[in-house]
């Protein structure tokens, strides 16, 4: 895993991020996909992933500790920026925009304190 102590790979993420978000408007990768993401078993099971994980009710700790993973981290920053666009391409080069930004905007010392992005 590569350390983020510099800022080479998160101005590339950001580059990345925003350039994708701006040039593909409206191109769809992978129709399949698109139609499964935005059908309402998957829709309503985020809804239910972000309910679970705010603060409304206590959560059990197998699902805690399950959040406590990258995985899970990972997941929920998709899932968060999806329900923001809805479009899966712009879920992706938004989630990559939003970990480089993050990144850059760390100081030094926070930088050496989180080496890694998730």
């Amino acid at each position: 895993m590569y350390k983020m102590s510099s800022l080479i790979l998160p101005s590339v993420l950001t580059t990345v991020g925003a350039l994708g978000l701006v040039t593909h408007e409206g191109f769809n990768y992978n129709a399949r996909v698109d139609a499964f993401i935005k059908s309402p078993f998957v829709i309503s099971l985020m809804g239910l992933i972000m309910t679970r994980t705010s603060l409304v009710t206590e959560s059990p700790s197998r699902l805690k500790s399950f959040l406590g993973t990258r995985f899970a981290r990972t997941l929920l920053l998709l899932v968060v920026s999806f329900i923001a666009t809805g479009d899966f391409e712009n879920t992706m080069f938004l989630s990559v925009l939003f970990l480089g930004v993050v990144q850059l905007i760390r100081t030094e010392e926070e930088r050496v304190k989180h080496p890694y992005i998730l």
